[in-house]
């Protein structure tokens, strides 16, 4: 039995059935782009979309549990002005979670 030093568990390394090396360069994007955020913007008036029944595969036909918003409200979410509640140093215990219904039930 060989072991490595670079194993945590010092046992075998998992196999790696037949995984290559990454090949491609892989690109990191920026969701919220590399401009400044304005900390003096108002509140947005679209609210956190809430999971609706659908289909799949982001939505499930019979369970609320088992979806998410729809495309077309998660997009529009996202494309509002900056970010609300503006980040801060400290978390944020005051925002109820804009799911609280939908979990309850």
């Amino acid at each position: 039995l060989q072991t490595s030093f670079k194993i945590p568990t010092n046992g075998k390394p998992s196999p790696l059935f037949g995984a290559q090396p990454y090949t491609q360069q892989l690109l990191l994007f920026e969701e919220f782009g590399t401009e400044k955020l304005d900390p003096t913007l108002p509140a947005p008036p679209l609210t956190f979309p809430v999971p609706i029944v659908g289909p799949a595969p982001t939505q499930d036909p019979n369970s609320i549990a088992r979806s998410g918003p729809s495309a077309a409200a998660l997009e529009a979410f996202m494309r509002q002005p900056g970010l609300y509640p503006f980040p801060a140093q400290y978390s944020n215990v005051l925002d109820r979670n804009p799911w609280k219904a939908q979990i309850e039930a």
